[in-house]
């Protein structure tokens, strides 16, 4: 099993686009495809990092199991102000029901891991656990817990 934990606001993996390259106004043949969320490429290169250091297999052919939990940051409106600034409000929500969607934070994640060489294909990942929710307390920084397990 591998451990870890990604700090920084999860990001969604995010539609793609593809577009045809022309030159001159003629198309080329060439099809370039784009992310359309710029902060995603940062965020996965954070769980690659983290996910190469931790790893203790390469290119597993095993299924495995995932546990995700994305840890958001609150948004400000949450926290009282003045002398009660700093303390979250009784109406503020307990849980995170607006965007990012859980499967799309899910979907970076698993990509990321692919790209780490952590398995072959996420296609092995046969039970998956995710859950999204703010910080239990204002030192609990955003990010993504994750764990690994090998079911060979």
């Amino acid at each position: 099993m591998i451990k870890l934990r990604v700090y920084g606001v999860p990001v969604p993996q995010g539609s793609t686009r593809a577009f045809a390259v022309r030159k001159g106004g003629a198309p080329t043949g060439r099809v370039v495809v784009t992310g359309d969320n710029p902060k995603t490429k940062s965020w996965r290169q954070a769980i690659i990092d983290a996910a190469e250091d931790a790893c203790t297999w390469r290119n597993s052919y095993d299924p495995l199991a995932v546990k995700l939990v994305f840890i958001l940051p609150r948004p400000a409106v949450h926290y009282g102000r003045g002398r009660n600034a700093g303390s979250v409000k009784e109406s503020a929500p307990r849980w995170p029901i607006s965007k990012p969607d859980l499967d799309k934070l899910c979907r970076a994640v698993l990509d990321a891991l692919t790209d780490a060489g952590v398995w072959r294909d996420d296609s092995q990942v046969v039970t998956l656990a995710a859950a999204k929710m703010y910080g239990r307390d204002d030192s609990d920084r955003p990010g993504c817990e994750i764990e690994v397990s090998l079911l060979g």
